[in-house]
């Protein structure tokens, strides 16, 4: 028999696809479609440069855009309408099929979130990173809004419960506590959700009633926003949640393929579900085709990271460093300038061609897990978690002092070779910079793979040298990374006086074309 959770998520499936849209009969927002085409070639060309995950694309955008439109008004009447047309324009949503009464709900969700950023007291400490909290949430909500993930969140939801009967913690923990770190496992390693969705999802969670809330509750809500803030930041880095989203992350492949065979007919899917044998070749194909999907997914990640990361070097080199080898250090060399533009996009690319699919044996042992969460069994398996003993505070400052000493042994290493082929004081730093954000983004890229993987594979004294070396490199990447996206400058002054002068061009481009097409009427 199927289980109950499958049942219930087929139901829901087949309810998605078989319901009327309300707003079938509704008139849709239209872009011009020239302005479309140059709008969403700008944006083509944009993610080569600002190199992002392309799940995350969408909501960056939308972050983006509102972000720029903010420091200029913090009206919702005037932020909501145009917000929606560039981000249509821009490509990040179908041309008409977003019905015009979204207008007015993206306004309230404007409403609702600039009345808590207006909120924040001008003397707080934490004003930066709350303003960059709300803005992201603003983001998920509008996105949620104008394209609700009906599809995704029934599937996180199946897979949530199923984890829940399986997880087993060996120590003692809250069940509450256990269940909000299987919802937030669940969502990072099913949806690759980043901080920002994960924190969006979890204020839902904790207050169910929050797209809904009302105005008066606003000025009560917003003196609690820090604390909130802090108790799902809390949440989200728990030491609990980083074993429970080891082992879940180990058993994601089985739903991500259930998924894909629900999806490609729902009403359908409750036949074949009670046949095992045209459900065995069903999840099979679907196996196949993902990790058919998976290594093309790595190639063009690949290819658009290593397009990034030259670009961008090629930038810092002939705006910042030849100038500084020219006229300050005096040391400026040619064969230097090969190095330094080549060597990090050859990083990246050798870092992308390493990562493999994964093996062939690996395929039944997704498929026969996948039966196993579909099918009612006596006993479900288990899959137990210990948590770490607490060491002691004498062991944990002599762990901390060894790894100290061999990253920042790593990191001499490294800046010793690169003073021997004579790079400058500057083009060290730059190098380092770069070097580390390259180790993070390849780690990045291997979860495609991870994905497609059951259980935990084997690490030898090659692995084990490799993360000695590589891991200082990764654990700053990270920090880089979250701190380039507070306070990227270069970024932010792009999108005011670029962007900004660019989005009112095709404002006007398509007011132009559509007075000209009541011209062309008023002549027939």
């Amino acid at each position: 028999m199927l289980s109950s959770y499958t049942q219930k998520y087929l139901q829901k499936m087949t309810g998605y696809s078989q319901s009327k849209p309300e707003e079938a009969g509704l008139p849709k927002i239209h872009v011009d479609y020239v302005a479309s085409r140059v709008a969403t070639l700008y944006e083509k060309l944009r993610q080569v440069i600002d190199f992002q995950e392309e799940h995350l694309l969408r909501k960056n955008a939308i972050e983006r855009v509102l972000k720029r439109r903010l420091l200029l008004s913090h009206n919702p009447e005037e932020l909501a309408e145009p917000l929606i047309y560039e981000l249509i324009r821009g490509g990040y949503f179908p041309n008409d099929q977003i019905p015009e009464n979204k207008i007015e709900k993206v306004k309230k969700v404007l409403e609702k979130y600039i009345y808590l950023l207006d909120s924040i007291p001008p003397t707080s400490r934490q004003k930066i990173e709350l303003e960059l909290w709300i803005q992201g949430l603003t983001a998920c909500e509008i996105e949620e809004t104008l394209l609700p993930p009906q599809k995704e969140n029934a599937l996180l939801e199946y897979m949530i419960e199923t984890m829940r009967e399986r997880i087993k913690i060996t120590n003692q923990i809250p069940e509450n506590e256990k269940d909000i770190q299987i919802f937030i496992a669940c969502q990072k390693a099913l949806l690759k959700s980043d901080q920002t969705l994960i924190s969006y999802r979890l204020l839902n969670y904790h207050w169910p009633e929050w797209k809904e809330i009302r105005t008066e509750q606003l000025p009560v809500i917003s003196k609690e926003i820090p604390l909130l803030k802090g108790k799902i930041d809390k949440e989200i880095t728990s030491s609990i949640g980083k074993k429970i989203f080891k082992t879940i992350s180990h058993h994601t492949a089985p739903f991500l393929v259930i998924g894909d065979v629900v999806s490609e007919n729902p009403s359908e899917a409750l036949k074949f579900f009670e046949e095992p044998e045209i459900l065995e070749q069903k999840l099979l194909n679907a196996y196949n085709k993902r990790h058919k999907n998976c290594k093309a997914k790595i190639r063009r990640s690949g290819t658009r990271s290593v397009i990034s990361i030259f670009l961008s070097k090629v930038v810092l080199t002939f705006l910042i460093e030849i100038p500084f080898d020219i006229y300050i250090t005096k040391k400026f060399a040619l064969p230097n300038l090969g190095i330094n533009l080549l060597l990090p996009p050859f990083l990246m690319f050798l870092i992308v061609a390493s990562i493999r699919a994964p093996r062939p044996e690996n395929t039944p042992r997704v498929v026969m897990e996948a039966i196993g969460a579909i099918k009612t069994t006596r006993q479900p398996e288990v899959y137990p978690i210990q948590l770490p003993k607490k060491r002691g505070m004498i062991l944990n400052v002599i762990l901390t002092l060894v790894y100290s000493i061999v990253s920042i042994g790593v990191f001499l290493a490294m800046i010793e070779g690169l003073l021997k082929i004579n790079f400058s004081i500057l083009s060290i730093v730059i190098f380092f910079i770069f070097f580390c954000l390259i180790a993070f983004s390849g780690i990045k890229t291997q979860q495609w793979v991870r994905e497609l993987k059951i259980g935990e594979e084997k690490e030898g004294i090659r692995a084990f040298l490799l993360d000695l070396f590589f891991l200082p490199f990764v654990r700053a990447g990270r920090w880089l990374s979250v701190q380039f996206q507070k306070y990227n400058i270069l970024i932010l002054l792009l999108n005011l006086f670029f962007e900004a002068p660019l989005q009112t061009f095709f404002e006007f481009l398509e007011s132009w074309r559509r007075y000209i097409k009541e011209k062309k009427e008023e002549m027939e």
